[in-house]
């Protein structure tokens, strides 16, 4: 899918509920340790940040919560927004159903989470992020990769047979592939992490 495909499906995902659609909710509960990671690589406390593809605003309300002076969640899913607006009641945090290109101000933290593998170009996108950063600023994301048995096995058979590695991922995302992306952007890569979710039924 192309990101205009994307937003459409998005939109439908968020309007029948997140929780029927995303692998990470069990028995209606958001389960994902992204979260848990992105907590332990930034102190979030007076700054702000802009989280890009906040979906329903969960992350975003907990940076508000946790001390941080603003938060903004940003996302093309027009469905998505009106949720974390229903959702929220913290004067620190704000919601906007609007796309990256659209974003104007300058940030303590851009934040995307489970984003940058649907992008067309995701290596516009960090030159983007990077732009929108105060000196001294930070860029945190997260995305799925395929360094794996089953991994191997999908991204086999997209190379060999032109098979997608899912209904809405466009690229699998290695570190190395970071690294080359941010070369001429001024970032530097300077924390990795690796997680897994384990659901217990």
């Amino acid at each position: 899918m192309n990101n205009t495909e994307l937003q459409n499906f998005y939109n439908s995902v968020y309007e029948k509920g997140e929780e029927n659609y995303y692998s990470k909710f069990s028995a209606g509960k958001n389960i994902s340790e992204n979260d848990d990671v992105v907590f332990e690589v930034v102190d979030f406390k007076g700054k702000i940040v802009l989280d890009v593809g906040c979906g329903t605003g969960g992350l975003a309300r907990r940076i508000g919560e946790s001390g941080a002076k603003m938060v903004y969640g940003i996302d093309y899913a027009a469905s998505a927004i009106e949720v974390a607006k229903s959702k929220n009641s913290l004067s620190n945090v704000d919601f906007k159903n609007i796309s990256l290109n659209d974003w104007e101000g300058f940030v303590d933290v851009v934040i995307s989470c489970g984003t940058l593998e649907h992008m067309d170009q995701p290596w516009d996108v960090l030159q983007q992020f990077a732009d929108l950063i105060k000196p001294g600023g930070e860029v945190i994301i997260s995305c799925p990769h395929f360094f794996n048995l089953r991994g191997f096995i999908w991204v086999g058979l997209q190379k060999l047979f032109d098979v997608p590695m899912s209904l809405t991922d466009v690229h699998s995302i290695a570190p190395s592939d970071i690294q080359k992306w941010i070369k001429d952007t001024g970032l530097e890569l300077k924390t990795i992490k690796t997680f897994d979710v384990t659901i217990q039924q």
